[in-house]
């Protein structure tokens, strides 16, 4: 008899040992859980301030060096602007063979300042001309017609109008293609524009 009521007794404790080591073991386990869920969910958000932070430097970085590339050639344009080479190129009523050599050499410095310059346009409405790296044609003729419209719906000012990105066409091969431009139009006089 008194061995079955010790054996009793060690069952009893068994089964005591057993329901508090269970309930420490769940305790702990949902503490980890919950610890390891908020340690994750600032090692989540610190993250995302990080990125948030490499971003935003590198669209700072980007927009200092596109907004100085800009002044740089904004600068250089309004002291071409002022040439009497240019000011032939953009509103004389005709071209003899010298203003179109003369703007072979013109394009070509416009074209060392930046290599994001893609195209130069000397566009003369008094002439009815335009004048590109490779060659010159009428208005109507001129493959980027999207942008003459854009002239003559816009007012003459004295600052340059800074385009968002549009269409312009091209000839590749014979095959008509387009590509994203943002263009620089320096359009003071109604006469003509010069549109990088």
């Amino acid at each position: 008899i008194f061995h079955l009521l010790t054996f009793n007794k060690s069952v009893y404790k068994d089964r005591y040992y057993r329901k508090i080591f269970f309930v420490v073991n769940i305790t702990s386990s949902v503490a980890f859980l919950l610890f390891s869920i908020i340690l994750l969910s600032v090692i989540k958000d610190r993250q995302n301030e990080d990125f948030i932070s490499i971003n935003q430097q590198n669209i700072d970085q980007a927009y200092s060096i596109n907004a100085n590339v800009l002044e740089e050639i904004s600068t250089y344009c309004y002291n071409v602007l002022d040439t009497v080479e240019v000011q032939k190129l953009l509103y004389s009523p005709q071209y003899d063979i010298v203003t179109k050599i003369k703007s072979r050499d013109t394009y070509d410095s416009i074209k060392k300042i930046s290599s994001v310059i893609t195209t130069i346009d000397f566009v003369n409405f008094n002439a009815n001309v335009v004048l590109t790296h490779s060659k010159c044609c009428s208005l109507d003729r001129f493959e980027d017609q999207g942008l003459i419209t854009l002239l003559k719906s816009l007012s003459p000012s004295s600052t340059p109008y800074f385009c968002y990105p549009r269409k312009m066409p091209y000839i590749d091969n014979n095959r008509a293609l387009s590509k994203n431009v943002i263009s620089l139009i320096y359009y003071a006089n109604k006469n003509g524009a010069l549109v990088i």
